[in-house]
């Protein structure tokens, strides 16, 4: 049987921690280790994983970011295989053990799972659920564009040799880069959607805006500057674009305010971090 570690970055998950961990304590597969990477929580967090005997809490000195995080439980991992959650996801019981009987190829570095929301009913949960899915259908793909961060399981040797996780990546991107370098470094990915997570977010307006930004990465590849700006301005216009006109034969007449809302809200990120770099 294959043994594997399973690590959960936390910051500041008091709302949903208990709710994982109930989910990992449920899992078909047995988990040979349980991680806790504290990202410098400063809420009760820590207080409620100490009633997981199972767990083993990792604390890091400070908020280092989500890149960081999966760099100490690789480092921290004994077992050949690494299976990551996010704190503000529950897992299907199946969930590791759907995962790991995808891992039958040496060549095999990732494979990743599904996420679906569990929250609808608010306008802004609504519109990250059409808008910002995090999974790649209904069908088994090999060598997906990349494996989502929520919810994935690993060959430790592979990420090692890919040179782990780009710590610049503080809460976002870490997924898309490692993808992308463990594919550059000769390895397949596969992408199975019978392992699913369910998301526990819960989105206002403001922040569902905030975060689909980020997914921009607006600097992450370089300065911030004015050229570089105008060109992610050009994208964002695009996606509001295909947002509204998506929404529009679709009927989700009641999306189309976030969607313009979202081109209103790039050019202001946007600005604004030229300003206070």
């Amino acid at each position: 049987m294959k043994e594997v570690t399973l690590y959960i970055p936390c910051y500041n998950a008091e709302a949903f921690i208990r709710k994982c961990l109930d989910s990992v304590m449920a899992q078909t597969y047995p988990i040979r280790e349980l991680l806790i990477i504290d990202d410098g929580c400063t809420d009760k967090t820590l207080e409620i994983v100490k009633e997981y005997p199972q767990a083993k809490v990792i604390q890091h000195p400070g908020n280092l970011g989500l890149g960081a995080g999966r760099n100490t439980a690789l480092k921290s991992a004994k077992t050949e295989f690494i299976a990551n959650l996010d704190a503000d996801c529950v897992a299907e019981p199946d969930w590791l053990e759907k995962l790991i009987s995808e891992m039958t190829e040496e060549t095999l570095a990732g494979v990743g799972g599904k996420l679906l929301e569990s929250y609808q009913e608010a306008l802004p949960d609504y519109w990250r659920s059409i808008h910002m899915k995090q999974h790649w259908g209904e069908s088994i793909l090999r060598n997906p564009d990349w494996i989502w961060g929520h919810s994935a399981l690993f060959r430790v040797s592979a990420l090692r040799k890919a040179g782990g996780y780009n710590e610049q990546y503080r809460t976002n991107y870490e997924d898309l880069d490692i993808s992308r370098r463990l594919r550059e470094t000769g390895f397949d990915l596969a992408y199975q959607p019978e392992a699913v997570v369910k998301h526990l977010r819960r989105d206002t307006s403001l922040s569902v805006l905030r975060t689909r930004w980020r997914w921009t990465a607006l600097g992450v590849h370089g300065p911030i500057t004015l050229v570089e700006i105008l060109k992610n301005q050009g994208r964002n216009l695009g996606r509001v674009l295909k947002y509204a006109a998506q929404d529009l034969v679709h009927g989700r007449l009641s999306l189309l305010g976030l969607d313009f809302a979202l081109g209103f809200y790039s050019v202001y990120a946007d600005f604004r971090s030229l300003l206070c770099r």
